[in-house]
């Protein structure tokens, strides 16, 4: 549960660093081929065995990965003079390579997520056989297994956070508030709800 709450954290915190390094389209567009990484965990930990359209699928997240990849560095201008042609092909190259780094960056997201699903499943499992054995053991809902796993989040990333951002966001807090007012404004206000709103349809999404 530890391990699973670890990645969920970092997941996220990923996730965040890819969407301030590319474009919301790209980063989702890339997130969208976690099933790749799911797969390949489940398989190598013995979980699930893919039959002949699972791989076919597979492949074409791949295919739709990497033409993702390649199309969100523009193409360079049509200028025929060597000079902005020269920029022009730094420029390109420069914009691949972020582009490969966010790729790598949001990649990395997946495959926490993924871990997270793989820890959640053995311990799950782990629980059942407990069970099963007529051990007294509780059996944990999936609501209360988000729960534990943000908790251990906050828990790892709540010190380094605040030692790294917590100035920053403190800063921000109090311009808003002496400025325009954190209620005044209905930032506040905005911000709880939709973070409220955003609570209720992660927990009935998972």
């Amino acid at each position: 549960l530890c391990f699973a709450g670890f990645c969920f954290s970092l997941g996220f915190y990923c996730t965040n660093l890819g969407f301030q390094a590319a474009s919301a389209a790209f980063v989702e567009t890339i997130k969208a081929s976690e099933p790749i990484t799911s797969a390949i965990l489940a398989v190598a930990w013995g979980l699930e065995l893919l039959n002949r359209k699972e791989v076919t699928s597979l492949a074409l997240i791949v295919c739709g990965v990497v033409l993702s990849t390649l199309g969100n560095s523009p193409s360079s201008g049509g200028d025929d003079s060597s000079g902005d042609s020269n920029n022009d092909e730094d420029g390109g190259l420069g914009m691949a390579a972020a582009s490969l780094i966010s790729c790598m960056i949001v990649m990395t997201s997946n495959l926490c997520f993924s871990f997270r699903g793989l820890f959640q499943k053995l311990f799950q499992k782990k629980k059942k056989k407990k069970i099963h054995h007529h051990q007294n053991v509780p059996m944990m809902d999936d609501l209360n297994l988000q729960y534990r796993m943000q908790q251990m989040g906050v828990l790892v990333f709540g010190v380094p956070a605040l030692l790294w951002e917590g100035r920053s966001v403190l800063e921000h807090i109090y311009q808003v508030s002496s400025h325009v007012g954190l209620i005044q404004s209905g930032v506040l206000i905005h911000y709880v709800g939709l973070a409220t709103v955003n609570a209720m349809a992660f927990a009935s999404y998972k």
